[in-house]
């Protein structure tokens, strides 16, 4: 159950991210939606630069299912 919790609280800041940057686009700026997309990636890239310098371990696999148990037939 607590899947379903976190999904909806995901949900909850995805939408509430969406509202804040259309209100905070200038709408006679024609760049304005692709300086808010730069600046997400420069935030994003400095933080995986910063994990990266510390040494922070990570893994490309997958190390759980991507869907719960007990909805799946076959989970990866």
């Amino acid at each position: 159950m607590t899947w379903f919790i976190l999904s909806l609280i995901a949900i909850l800041f995805w939408s509430g991210s969406d509202l804040f940057s259309k209100l905070g686009s200038r709408p006679d700026d024609k760049y304005s939606h692709w300086k808010m997309v730069m600046a997400v990636g420069v935030v994003m890239g400095a933080h995986a630069l910063f994990l990266i310098a510390t040494g922070t371990p990570f893994s490309l696999s997958i190390s759980s299912p991507i869907c719960p148990p007990r909805l799946c037939i076959s989970c990866p």
